[in-house]
């Protein structure tokens, strides 16, 4: 950043090359450093080194008063020109804060929007995974039902298997059975052959 010494010193590098100091050439001379607000001000504070020393007697009263009446004619012809364009800037202004304000209104609708539709995908997704982990349980329970039905079916068929067995050997005649029975001399009790049909009825009754 260009400080007030360094532009008055380029102003004088200026002036001794026979160059009037401009702001496009300090600028260059400082290797295009600078505000052109700031050197305009330096600049306006440079004096070549060989110029005369201004005079310092005040201007007449005459010259003072005429100023200031100037000044305060030019002010009156100014302010409402200044008045009017700050009117106008004023209504732009407005206009583009509601603007603005619109935008910001349909951002936060589409915002909400947003959220609103994320909470129902989210609130979806947990009624599809509640539904999965239900029906996960229902086929674990039924698989583990079969397990159990094939376990008891297994049981009951070798249960049926023994009965079977049981049945084909009481069919079979006994050899003992064929000798001559010596009767008791006090009580001799016949007990009644074995159904084979009835007794299958009773294991089929229950393996049921």
């Amino acid at each position: 950043m260009a400080d007030e010494s360094d532009v008055h010193a380029a102003c004088d590098r200026l002036n001794e090359r026979g160059e009037r100091p401009s702001i496009r050439k300090v600028r260059e001379e400082l290797n295009n450093h600078g505000s052109f607000t700031t050197l305009t001000q330096f600049i306006k504070t440079w004096r070549p080194r060989d110029a005369q020393p201004e005079p310092s007697n005040p201007p007449p009263p005459q010259v003072l008063e005429m100023a200031r009446q100037f000044a305060d004619r030019l002010w009156q012809l100014a302010e409402p020109i200044a008045v009017q364009r700050a009117e106008e800037r004023l209504v732009v202004v407005t206009a583009q804060l509601a603007e603005a304000e619109a935008t910001l209104s349909e951002v936060i609708s589409a915002g909400d929007a947003y959220a609103a539709e994320n909470d129902l995908l989210r609130n979806e997704l947990a009624r599809m995974k509640g539904e999965i982990d239900e029906s996960s349980a229902r086929e674990f329970e039924k698989d583990k039902k079969i397990v159990e039905l094939e376990s008891t079916a297994a049981t009951l068929d070798a249960a049926l298997r023994q009965a079977h067995a049981s049945m084909a050997k009481a069919a079979q005649p006994d050899k003992a059975s064929s000798a001559p029975r010596i009767k008791n001399s006090r009580t001799t009790k016949t007990e009644p052959p074995f159904d084979v049909e009835s007794g299958q009825m009773d294991i089929e009754e229950l393996t049921a």
